[in-house]
């Protein structure tokens, strides 16, 4: 795939301006070939090296701007690359620690905040102020592996699954995001695999006789003014509202 390198110096202040697209990219530097920083959806920037090793195309993630200073990062880079050509394993000096998911949620959060409803916005600080964060948040993300988040479920379940449920909804959809972003590598296992969420009860309310005379009392004082409105009702209480989707 073709890429479009900046032939100039790769610089803070260049790093800095990217703004963030609807995919990411990657700003290359015109004095290292192989070198840039790629700029995610998220805002978040990482320094990387890429470059094809024994006929594959690898991507290697040496840090996070502005954590790693440019000048950093570039003599990491050039050291990497000349262990690469020489035929050495083409990992990274050290361990890149990823973001902490208390930091990440709140971009997420911040991210999503105008596309929710506020009901929905309301829902989501709860599940995390009461369930969520209290188990992750203090941990990176690469740190949330599937034992944590099925102990956290099953414990979670012993009271209240329908809760658990969607709290642990509400994590793997933030988790999906961060690998989405480039917040977590390739490499690391998906958590909320193969977590089967508990089994929803069967919900069935009927009105008693009292009820429905109430109800009937109430449709017959409307049935002038909302005619329409009135017979769906009921139809709805005649039948139950027993309808199959595949039936419209």
């Amino acid at each position: 795939m073709a890429r479009s390198r900046h032939r100039s110096r790769l610089s803070t202040a260049a790093a800095t301006a990217a703004r963030p697209k609807a995919g990411e990219y990657t700003l290359w530097d015109g004095a290292l070939s192989n070198f840039g920083v790629r700029v995610h959806p998220s805002g978040a920037r990482s320094f990387i090296v890429q470059t094809r090793v024994k006929g594959r195309m690898r991507k290697i993630t040496l840090g996070r701007f502005p954590d790693m200073g440019i000048t950093e990062a570039r003599k990491e880079a050039a050291a990497l690359l000349a262990r690469i050509w020489a035929g050495e394993d083409p990992a990274p000096a050290h361990a890149v620690k990823t973001t902490l998911f208390r930091d990440f949620a709140a971009r997420y959060r911040e991210t999503h905040r105008n596309r929710w409803k506020p009901a929905t916005l309301e829902v989501w600080d709860i599940y995390m102020r009461n369930r969520v964060m209290p188990a992750f948040g203090r941990l990176r993300l690469d740190r949330i592996d599937h034992a944590r988040v099925s102990a956290w479920f099953d414990a979670a379940s012993a009271d209240r699954p329908g809760a658990a449920n969607r709290a642990f909804e509400v994590l793997r959809a933030m988790l999906k995001t961060a690998r989405q972003w480039g917040e977590l590598g390739e490499s690391v296992p998906d958590a909320c695999a193969n977590i089967t969420p508990n089994p929803r009860r069967p919900v069935a309310r009927y009105l008693d006789e009292e009820e429905f005379r109430r109800l009937g009392a109430v449709l017959d004082r409307h049935q002038q003014s909302q005619p329409w409105r009135v017979a769906a009702l009921r139809l709805l209480s005649l039948t139950g509202a027993r309808w199959r989707s595949r039936a419209w």
